[in-house]
């Protein structure tokens, strides 16, 4: 009886194996770059959320001093009448080595600052400000300009989105009397003091 020749493994077994091992390392692969494409959507969808927070709480606080300036001009008078006793978001020059009013750790409580009268969607809070009366100088007459009194303001506002602050400061001068045309007149500098 002949005994059969054990037949030859074909070269195409032998490469069943490497087939799914290859299969396996590019799943692997594929696997790794969508967990890290939507790790990076996810970093970029909150870092556009953080964004936006910051300047809606920046334009929150720039309404806040628009406000405050808006007041100043509505409310002409002689400062040491309204500024007699801080308070309501009004305050007098501080003494040299105390913290200004805006520094203090009540400073944004209701009955420490004011309240923006419009409503702002989409805030924590509402933004608040505090307006300082600084000094107050007179520019003498010149020809036939009489003199000019112009009273000096800092203007503090704060604005908080959700997950963000935003803290302006101006100085304002306002003419309490006179005609000059002066460039100490309206907004003369601003700052972002930050968080």
């Amino acid at each position: 009886m002949r005994t059969p020749i054990p037949a030859a493994r074909s070269p195409r077994r032998r490469q069943r194996g490497i087939v799914l091992f290859v299969s396996l390392a590019l799943l692997l692969a594929l696997t790794v770059g969508g967990i890290s494409a939507a790790q990076i959507a996810i970093l970029e969808l909150r870092m556009a959320r953080n964004h936006r927070d910051a300047a809606l709480a920046f334009h929150a606080a720039e309404a806040a001093l628009l406000e405050a300036e808006t007041w100043l001009e509505a409310n002409a008078g002689d400062p040491s009448s309204l500024f007699a006793a801080d308070g309501n978001g009004l305050f007098g020059a501080v003494s040299y080595g105390t913290a200004p009013p805006w520094q203090r750790d009540d400073a944004w409580t209701t009955n420490r600052s004011r309240r923006l009268a419009n409503t702002i969607a989409d805030v924590a809070e509402q933004p608040r400000y505090i307006i300082e009366w600084l000094s107050t100088f007179v520019q003498p007459a010149t020809g036939t300009e009489p003199a000019t009194t112009i009273d000096l303001f800092r203007i503090t506002a704060r604005g908080t989105g959700v997950h963000a602050s935003a803290t302006l400061q101006s100085s304002y001068g306002r003419r309490r009397s006179g005609t000059a045309n002066s460039a100490l007149i309206g907004r003369l500098s601003w700052v972002d003091l930050g968080a």
